[in-house]
């Protein structure tokens, strides 16, 4: 993913987060895209992260 606040391209812009979790019986990828401060991108992609894992583990 592109934190912030540079590297971000047209494709691929700051604040893009791609997700993945795979397991015996489990393959899934997301891409999100969050806005704010680098800090900011990175407290909702663990907030993100945390609630995706909880859901496709259920």
């Amino acid at each position: 993913g592109v934190a912030g606040p540079t590297g971000g391209t047209e494709e691929k812009p700051v604040g893009t987060v791609w997700f993945a979790i795979c397991g015996p019986d489990l393959e899934s990828t997301e891409r999100k895209f969050f806005s704010g401060s680098r800090n900011e991108i990175q407290k909702q992609a663990v907030d993100y992260a945390i609630e995706f894992l909880l859901t496709e583990m259920n």
